[in-house]
């Protein structure tokens, strides 16, 4: 019997052993990797949402820009000196006398507003007030001139490299139609202003070309490596291991607003938490199984020395003993 109970303890042990090992593992595979998955999940979401929003708020602000041409192109001593002007009634002088100074007012009630530039129905120039248009926005506010809206036209930059936002917003008359068209130019501060308030430790908001150009970053992002991912990603497709790019396009033409992430920093929090859970979890089996180990040796020892007690009283017990025993045959051999 006591040969055979080290294999029993073994057995035991091992059986115990693969017991918490197929329970760790349902725990973590049924347990903790799918709530790291779900949590990573919900946290991505959290980039969709924000990029939504910060589309959303683009466009916000495009439509102030917007609402800033409507309101110039609604002026209507403007407008009626305009008519005046393109039917003959009023010279030239007279009308850039008069309008130009309204521009300017114009001007400083749009804080980002830099230029204002209005034109005939043909396309020739009637007077300006602030920076002068590009010749290539002018071109394309001159074609667009039968819209009804404000139109944004494709950024242009100056050669200091700033952006410059243009707009072509028409200017129609009730009875007479349209009378002409506005190039608007707004400078680059709101949009800076936006793209700061969109800088987070893990990830940065940046505008991008449909054409794969960095159009602009954050001024005040001190993140060189997240940089060079996004420009690896517009080069290649591919913003390199630890990284990932989500886009969407802008209202702008031709832009899209592009979200580059730090995974490691964005997922740091998700992967702390479930490490210490994994710990935790890991400390708590590890207890278990010890004290299942320990109990068992203890089990197995008592029953090995109640075995060992039974063999010593059925060998040398002087009534039930083996020896006894003999002795009784002994005897009863002696009698017959």
């Amino acid at each position: 019997m006591a040969a055979v109970q080290p294999a029993l303890l073994r057995a035991l042990y091992g059986l115990v052993g693969l017991g918490f090992a197929l329970l760790a593992a349902s725990f973590y595979g049924l347990g903790i990797a799918p709530l790291s998955h779900q949590l990573r999940a919900m946290q991505e979401r959290t980039l969709a949402d924000g990029l939504a929003t910060a589309t959303s708020q683009l466009a916000t602000l495009l439509e102030q820009h917007q609402d800033m041409g409507r309101l110039t192109a609604s002026r209507t001593a403007m407008r009626q000196a305009q008519i005046d002007f393109l039917e003959g009634a009023l010279p030239r002088s007279a009308l850039v006398s008069f309008a130009q100074p309204k521009l300017v007012d114009a001007m400083v009630a749009g804080e980002d507003l830099i230029g204002i530039a209005r034109f005939a129905p043909d396309g020739a120039f009637l007077f300006a007030a602030g920076v002068a248009p590009p010749l290539g926005a002018v071109a394309a506010c001159t074609r667009a001139s039968s819209d009804t809206q404000p139109t944004p036209l494709p950024v242009e930059r100056t050669p200091d490299g700033r952006l410059q936002l243009v707009y072509c917003s028409p200017i129609v008359d009730a009875v007479h139609g349209h009378v002409g068209h506005d190039v608007l130019i707004f400078g680059d501060r709101d949009i800076a202003a936006f793209l700061r308030a969109h800088v987070a430790a893990a990830s940065v908001t940046a505008l991008i070309s449909t054409d794969g150009a960095l159009v602009a970053w954050p001024q005040d992002a001190d993140q060189p490596t997240l940089q060079n991912a996004l420009r690896r990603w517009l080069a290649n497709g591919d913003a390199g291991s630890g990284f990932s790019v989500r886009t969407q396009p802008a209202v702008l033409p031709d832009l899209s607003l592009a979200v580059v992430v730090d995974e490691v920093r964005f997922f740091a929090g998700i992967d702390r938490q479930i490490e210490h859970l994994t710990i935790a979890l890991g400390v708590m089996a590890t207890a278990i199984a010890s004290s299942m180990f320990i109990g068992l040796r203890w089990w197995v020892r008592a029953v090995r020395e109640g075995e060992a007690k039974l063999a010593y009283l059925a060998a040398h017990d002087p009534l039930t003993g083996l020896a006894n025993r003999r002795a009784a045959s002994d005897v009863l051999r002696a009698m017959w």
